[in-house]
């Protein structure tokens, strides 16, 4: 900041520096027990799901008992915890670069193709409109499909689940240059409010004042799995 000599003049800057390393320290071993505790709940869950099953399993497959729909309850609500855990761990990986990539050089249409059949029923029955619009000149690229088939469900269940009925999702890609390809996924939801944007690739925080038209809020980890992806 500058400081004033008291003849509205400038006499110099007054400049103040702040120690940061015990901050960052403390911020590396937080992220260090939250990796270790998520990776330590993925044992118990899968355990508590086998042990589920079993019971189920034993149970008479005409049976009214309310125990049944209890059961079934219970092993949706950990199968999705034990997805949230797993998606907690691929961030981590992603983060430290541990996830080997698996480049392959491919076209792109039939990969957006197959992804969006994988959850296309789902869209219609939402009725939902879902178009794909590729260029006609789009050079094959090099990526790993996996991840960018992840990468387009995740944005494809955010859609979905923002869209209201008689809406539109569109999956657009187009030629950026002579090496690289533009996907788009848009729809005519809501959109993300301006104050949210620079917050939308952080884990766990959600748009404000939208309320998915379907389905839960979700886990806050679509987009930041998105992010670290492309960045990979």
């Amino acid at each position: 900041s500058l400081v004033p000599d008291g003849r509205s003049g400038t006499m110099g800057r007054l400049l103040t520096f702040r120690d940061v390393t015990e901050q960052h320290l403390l911020e590396m071993y937080r992220d260090e027990v939250f990796d270790m505790v998520v990776h330590d709940l993925r044992s118990p869950l899968a355990l508590m799901i086998s042990t589920l099953q079993l019971i189920s399993d034993e149970l008479p497959l005409d049976s009214d008992d309310p125990l049944k729909d209890a059961m079934a309850q219970a092993m949706e609500n950990v199968r999705r915890l034990l997805g949230l855990v797993e998606s907690l761990l691929e961030i981590a990986k992603l983060q430290q670069r541990h996830i080997p990539m698996k480049w392959s050089v491919t076209r792109i249409e039939p990969i957006i193709e197959a992804t969006a059949m994988e959850i296309a029923i789902v869209i219609g029955d939402a009725e939902i409109a879902l178009n794909l619009d590729f260029a006609p000149d789009l050079p094959p690229v090099r990526i790993d499909e996996g991840q960018i088939r992840r990468v387009l469900l995740n944005l494809l269940d955010n859609a979905l689940r923002y869209t209201p009925s008689g809406g539109k999702i569109l999956v657009s890609a187009q030629r950026q240059d002579s090496r690289r390809i533009v996907i788009r996924v848009a729809d005519s939801g809501p959109g993300i409010p301006p104050a949210e944007v620079d917050r939308v690739f952080e884990k766990f925080p959600q748009a404000k004042g939208n309320r998915p038209q379907r389905g839960g809020k979700g886990t806050g980890l679509g987009l930041t799995f998105c992010w670290l992806s492309l960045q990979a």
